[in-house]
Order: C-alpha cells, then sequence, then structure tokens
C-alpha cells in the first residue's frame, strides 16, 4: 500500500490466528501514529511493518516503522501522562486503545510501545485468542 512516497511494507498474518477476535479500531490508531510520526521527514526509505503472531499463547499485533524512533521518556509521557494537545500529538489514541483493551480483557493485556532512536517504533498490542463463541470474560 503506497501511502505518498511511503510504503506498508509487509504485513504478516499467522493465518492459525485470523480465527480469533480483535476489538475495532485498535490497529489503527497504532497505524495512523506510525505514519504521521514515524514516517515524518523520510521519503522513499519510510516503512511500516504489521505482524500478528503467537506471544507465549495470546496473540501479539505489532505495528512497527523505520522512523526516527523516541526516548523511553517521550513513551512513558504517551502511555502515562494526561493529554495535552501538542504539533506531536498528544499520544490519546495509544492510551484510547490500550484502555480500551484492559477493560476488554484485564490489566495482562493492552498496548506497550518499544522505540530506539534512529531504528524506530514498534506498539504491540497483546490480547487473548478469544473466538466469538468464547464467554466475554
Amino acid at each position: 500500500m503506497e501511502c505518498g512516497t511511503r510504503k506498508l511494507d509487509q504485513i504478516e498474518a499467522d493465518p492459525a490466528l485470523l480465527k480469533y477476535l480483535c476489538p475495532k479500531l485498535s490497529i489503527q490508531p497504532l497505524l495512523e501514529n506510525a505514519i504521521y510520526h514515524g514516517m515524518e521527514g523520510m521519503y522513499e526509505d519510510g516503512e511500516i511493518t504489521i505482524r500478528i503472531y503467537d506471544r507465549d499463547g495470546d496473540i501479539g499485533i505489532d505495528v512497527a516503522d523505520n522512523g526516527p524512533g523516541m526516548t523511553q521518556e517521550t513513551i512513558d509521557h504517551i502511555m502515562h501522562n494526561k493529554v495535552i494537545s501538542s504539533k506531536r500529538g498528544s499520544g490519546i489514541g495509544v492510551r484510547n486503545v490500550n484502555e480500551r483493551i484492559q477493560l476488554i480483557y484485564g490489566e495482562d493485556y493492552g498496548v506497550t510501545i518499544t522505540s530506539e532512536l534512529d531504528e524506530g517504533t514498534t506498539a504491540t498490542i497483546t490480547i487473548p485468542k478469544m473466538e466469538e463463541t468464547d464467554d466475554a470474560r
């Protein structure tokens, strides 16, 4: 998928996991962040990868970019501070996804962010394997 000169390089999904549920609009805010923030200032070399895989019996969904990355201080601000509007974004989308997942599945699940300056950022959603017929927790 082309996004201007940026591209969604890969979508990797374990076919065995496609039968499980994922809360609506969970991946979209993370992908949007990868496009707007991870690809900022990048042109032909910008890449975004989505990966869905078994993560110790649960489902892991990574949205990774090879953008400028961010410091641990910035990650902590995004995940824990109150919303402040800014040019760089408020982090509300990531926090909303995290809080929604934790409300649905419990505090063992949610969003984590790992990043390295000049290497990129990966936002990971962890959710349990639940089929439509499973009882809600």
